[in-house]
């Protein structure tokens, strides 16, 4: 269960979220040189544009990506077991990535403005709530009780 857990969350970081985290890059330079230069309106336009590129790549090549996973991790010589808890743990996160991708643009926007409490806030309650309920409703049905 762990070696499953392990290799669906590396496939999860290595697929989308360094992905994603390496497209919105760019804002973190276009924006507060749009935000010093007072064009407010373009760090919105940035932010816009962040969102509708990540989610663009979340839904077009990724799914692609997805049907093939399995033989793919399994042309490598993974465990079937393991390789099947994988594909598990990642269709489980799935429905994550689009709120992570609002979450990072959200983040790059204030953070080009120099506000940074909201995000540290919504950040640590939708934390304190999201991931108990997540270990509760999902922890037994996947078999983690072991790692845990």
């Amino acid at each position: 269960a762990l070696s499953g857990m392990t290799l669906g969350f590396s496939t999860m970081y290595m697929l989308y979220t360094s992905v994603i985290t390496g497209l919105l890059t760019a804002s973190d330079t276009l924006s507060p040189q749009a935000f010093g230069l007072q064009k407010y309106g373009e760090v919105g336009i940035i932010a816009i544009r962040s969102l509708i590129v990540s989610l663009v790549y979340f839904l077009i090549p990724l799914p692609l990506v997805w049907l093939g996973l399995q033989s793919f991790l399994l042309s490598f010589g993974q465990d079937e077991e393991t390789v099947e808890k994988a594909a598990s743990f990642l269709r489980l996160s799935i429905p994550s990535i689009p709120f992570y991708i609002i979450y990072a643009v959200a983040w790059k926007f204030f953070s080009a403005q120099e506000v940074v409490y909201p995000i540290v806030y919504s950040s640590s309650v939708s934390s304190c709530i999201f991931l108990p309920m997540v270990l509760y409703l999902f922890g037994p049905t996947m078999s983690f009780e072991e790692v845990m």
